[in-house]
């Protein structure tokens, strides 16, 4: 049997030193145990001196399925000592399998995320973030969520507060790009939202969801600049995206192709949904 293409994609957030110094020599006991010659990493090249999280900027390397189960499974051990963050890993070939790696602990910050993530009820999720970020103030995902709130309502410091803060924490997140995009679009700053979508395009894949949430955000963007060619090119990018694969942003091709309506009648694959003369183009809207 031959290896496979594998990518490796993301960030593990353990929180401090002193949890990835504990969490290393079981570790090293669980290499030895069970998986011995196959493993797809030295545990040096996993984590650094001093380090406290776990940090893949995309690798691409070639591992046989054995290897790369047991990579999943260490991974995925890894990820109840971890408070924040996600990995991808995709093993390409002719079956091709996608993880999601994500803490998977019962502490307090960890628990306070998912349940924010899960709920419907606007005030009650601002309470959670609120405690999962007080719990552990530089919880990525919290900060990116309660930022969408804050620009959902309007609040636009606070929501520039927590941007600033996950910017510095994790400077090559897309996820992070992505608000900062969104955010400089709400408040005109046209210039920067660009660069920071484009930057969120660059720093994901194409098998990503916020690859193409971007993708959809840069084309508002160059609409705003008056650049509606250039916009037209991207949604209609992502439009041949979400018709191939229309679960991948549920609701998101009807936006897109309402989009290069807006723009020109005779772009997106579907028929104006009513007669007479073409649509005016809509306000520009920051949230994609």
């Amino acid at each position: 049997m031959l290896p496979t293409k594998v990518i490796f994609k993301g960030r593990l957030d353990f929180g401090s030193t002193a949890t990835v110094a504990r969490m290393l020599p079981q570790l090293e006991t669980r290499i030895v145990t069970f998986y011995k010659e196959d493993f797809p990493w030295k545990l040096e090249e996993l984590f650094e001196e001093d380090a406290s999280s776990l940090v893949f900027k995309p690798v691409s390397t070639q591992l046989m399925d054995r290897t790369w189960k047991h990579g999943i499974d260490a991974l995925n051990w890894m990820a109840q000592y971890a408070l924040c963050g996600e990995i991808l890993a995709v093993k390409l070939g002719e079956k091709k399998q996608v993880e999601y790696i994500k803490p998977i602990g019962e502490k307090a910050t960890v628990m306070y995320y998912k349940h924010a993530s899960e709920t419907e009820d606007m005030e009650e999720r601002k309470y959670l973030l609120d405690e999962a970020i007080k719990k552990y103030n530089h919880h990525i995902d919290a900060l990116l969520l309660r930022a969408d709130l804050f620009m959902d309502s309007g609040n636009h410091d606070d929501a520039r507060d927590d941007l600033l803060l996950t910017s510095k924490c994790d400077p090559d997140n897309p996820a992070v790009h992505y608000r900062m995009a969104r955010h400089n679009l709400y408040l005109t700053h046209i210039e920067d939202a660009l660069r920071h979508s484009e930057a969120a395009i660059a720093k994901s894949m194409p098998m990503e969801k916020i690859h193409w949430k971007a993708r959809t955000l840069k084309g508002k963007i160059l609409q705003a600049l008056g650049q509606d060619d250039a916009a037209l090119a991207e949604w209609r990018l992502v439009e041949t995206r979400l018709i191939k694969n229309p679960d991948m942003l549920p609701g998101k091709l009807a936006e897109v192709q309402d989009l290069l309506l807006a723009l020109d009648p005779h772009s997106a694959s579907k028929p104006p949904a009513a007669k007479g003369a073409p649509r005016k183009p809509k306000k520009v809207l920051a949230k994609a």
